[in-house]
């Protein structure tokens, strides 16, 4: 499975034509609070920019890429980081801020998209204790993490909810990542 967090704009001038391509698909996991700072900064700039809504709905069309819930604000803007309780947080408050999180993004991938999200993308790979009950709760059917194992999937639909995956930076050579995975 190859996925890309985050929504840059990038996904879209280079990964997007290399599946169609390939024939293959991947997934693009995207955060709210950057696709509206696309909307209204219009920087075309694939470097560092942000896809907009438009674009979302584009790449969900093409059937290369399948649309995934990143987080509306738990990406290290304004609010949390990921999804950790700040300190002096009743437990209440963080699950409300969580569920509030993640429907706010439902929403408007549905309404300026036409995206139904299926598997969420834990901002920073950072999940707690009952992090896959509140997301089953929002109708997600899976989560993705970003710690580094091979994933074993036994049929318990609880293996879908910390789907683990290996990290490529954009510096690290294919040669070096393939050592890394032990495939030469």
């Amino acid at each position: 499975m190859i996925t890309f967090d985050d929504g840059q704009l990038n996904n879209m001038t280079y990964a997007l034509p290399l599946l169609e391509r390939y024939g293959m698909q991947a997934i693009f996991s995207v955060v709210g609070v950057f696709i509206e700072r696309a909307e209204r900064e219009h920087d075309p700039s694939p470097t560092y920019a942000y896809m907009t809504w438009a674009d979302i709905q584009k790449a969900a069309e093409s059937g290369y890429a399948e649309i995934q819930n990143h987080s509306y604000n738990l990406h290290g803007g304004q609010s949390r980081m990921g999804f950790t309780r700040r300190s002096g947080e009743t437990q209440a408050a963080f699950h409300d801020s969580l569920v509030s999180d993640v429907s706010k993004m439902q929403r408007l991938l549905q309404l300026n998209a036409g995206v139904v999200a299926t598997c969420f993308t834990y901002p920073y790979g950072l999940t707690f204790k009952d992090s896959a009950s509140l997301l089953k709760e929002a109708g997600f059917r899976g989560a993705m993490t970003c710690r580094e194992r091979v994933n074993t999937i036994t049929g318990d639909p609880e293996d879908l909810f910390h789907l683990e995956r290996f990290n490529r930076s954009g510096l690290v050579s294919t040669e070096r990542f393939m050592k890394k995975l032990g495939i030469q």
